[in-house]
């Protein structure tokens, strides 16, 4: 590498550095503000309640008493033709997919898999009266690909308009509508939780922007129309995998 090209690196990589700074300054600041708001502070209770079920739950996928390479093997087996044609490289057994599997298992993805939500509630482990609620809240969910509509910095709200449905939801997300300022359009992948009249979104966290090719090309086939949500979580995993400029988490920042 040229010592030109050291500097400019150099120079990326600080400009990088002072931008993620400024955006957690902005973040913390706005959440000062929005935590004296009641349904901001509800928000924090549920979704502490929330982060703790599922960290039980990842727990519980990847201890001795689950099966997991059954899990794995039913859905390899009953949708490889689909994962071959779509060119779908994602390893389930890989620890790097890890978040993409517990987001396949905790949920209800596929008929032959009991998910952990189901689980949980039809052997009553979490006895609370408020926790059962959360999971029946999780049993009900609702996860697609969504465009960013309208943003609420105000109150920490972002509008989601569903790409397929047109359909909106308004959540709770502190961090994304402190720091959203983008001329283009920006469209996540996510599931998004309601308990009582607060949502929020959960899960494998798939951020895009209309500059990202293959998310557009997906969009415009329409296939989301005709695979389940299973096989469309997969597809845009696999499209973030490929695109360094899309954003994968497990969206469980509060």
């Amino acid at each position: 590498m040229r010592i030109e090209d050291m500097d400019e690196s150099l120079d990326e990589l600080l400009e990088q550095k002072q931008m993620e700074a400024l955006m957690d300054f902005l973040v913390d600041f706005n959440r000062q503000q929005l935590n004296q708001k009641e349904h901001i502070k509800k928000y924090s209770y549920l979704r502490k309640m929330h982060s703790l079920i599922t960290e039980h739950m990842h727990d519980d996928i990847f201890s001795k008493n689950y099966d997991l390479e059954k899990s794995i093997a039913i859905i390899n087996e009953d949708y490889c033709h689909i994962l071959k044609k779509d060119k779908i490289n994602v390893d389930l057994k890989s620890e790097d997919n890890s978040l993409i599997l517990s987001e396949l298992l905790f949920y209800n993805n596929h008929p032959k898999i009991e998910s952990m939500t189901d689980n949980y509630i039809k052997n009553n482990l979490f006895k609370n009266e408020e926790e059962l609620k959360m999971l029946k809240a999780m049993q009900d969910s609702y996860v697609s690909l969504f465009e960013i509509y309208d943003v609420d910095a105000n109150n920490g709200y972002i509008i989601y308009q569903d790409v397929v449905t047109k359909r909106k939801f308004k959540i709770v997300d502190i961090a994304l509508s402190s720091t959203y300022k983008s001329p283009i359009k920006v469209y996540t992948y996510c599931r998004i939780i309601t308990y009582d009249d607060i949502s929020f979104s959960a899960g494998a966290y798939c951020m895009f922007t209309c500059k990202s090719k293959e998310l557009m090309k997906f969009i415009n086939s329409k296939k989301y129309n005709n695979y389940p949500s299973f096989i469309n979580c997969l597809l845009l995993y696999d499209i973030s995998k490929k695109d360094k400029s899309i954003h994968v988490s497990s969206n469980n920042n509060y």
